[in-house]
Order: C-alpha cells, then sequence, then structure tokens
C-alpha cells in the first residue's frame, strides 16, 4: 500500500525495507499518517484489519515485501482516525520527535491522545520489530 510506505518514509526518513515490522509509538503514527491519504484511506485501513490478523499489513497485495504494524500498535492509530484530523496533526506536530522515535512504546500514544492501548503480550509472544 503506497500510503504505508510514503508514511514510513515521512517517519523513518528511509525508504521501506524489504519486509519490515513497525512497532510502537512509530506503527501507531505510520497507521495514522496512512489514513490520511485519501477520505477513503481510514475506511479502507478498518477493513483490511478486519481481515487480517496479528498485524496490520501494508504489503502490495501478491507481494511477500512491505511493512506491517502489530496489532496492538495499530489500533491506537485506527482509533485516533475517528477523531479530528487538525486536533490528532495538532499532538502529533507538538510531540513528533518522540512519536516517531522507534523507543517510544505505543503506551506514550495512549498517554498523550487518551485512546485505549491493549496489554503487552508476553515477552517470548512479543513480535520481533525492525521499524
Amino acid at each position: 500500500m503506497l500510503a504505508g510506505a510514503v508514511a514510513y518514509r515521512l517517519l523513518a526518513g528511509r525508504a521501506v525495507p524489504d519486509h519490515w515490522l513497525v512497532c510502537g509509538a512509530r506503527g501507531t503514527i505510520l497507521v495514522w499518517l496512512a489514513g490520511q491519504a485519501t477520505a477513503r484511506s481510514g475506511d479502507g485501513l478498518r477493513e483490511l484489519d478486519r481481515s487480517s490478523s496479528g498485524s496490520l499489513p501494508f504489503d502490495p497485495v501478491g507481494f511477500t515485501t512491505g511493512i506491517a504494524v502489530p496489532d496492538r500498535d495499530a489500533a491506537p492509530g485506527l482509533a485516533l482516525l475517528e477523531r479530528s484530523r487538525d486536533e490528532v496533526a495538532r499532538t502529533v506536530a507538538e510531540h513528533w520527535s518522540e512519536l516517531v522515535a522507534p523507543q517510544t512504546p505505543v503506551e506514550r500514544v495512549g498517554e498523550l491522545f487518551g485512546v485505549p492501548v491493549s496489554p503487552p503480550v508476553p515477552a517470548e509472544e512479543a513480535p520481533v520489530c525492525g521499524g
């Protein structure tokens, strides 16, 4: 999905690797940014979320390359799509450096925006994140 690749480049400052799992606040913001691409992008992401399992994939159809965001990190991004774009954008702009830092946990998104964040999975089940 082109919107995901563009959003990744904005927040990571580089092109998407072959396959990358984008976690934490960075993944949440990637989902929200991709949802801004067109008037129907948010609906498309929600539909994609309903038909996927474990993560929200941004892979081009028929390919095994691209990026994905674990469900735990994607859910707050989908919730942010329900809010006023201007309201969310203002907070994203104020906290950009923190929100796109690879080490910022998704819990920080919950604190800043008041959106629910699922409890973490056990360490042995946690996804291996790269982006």
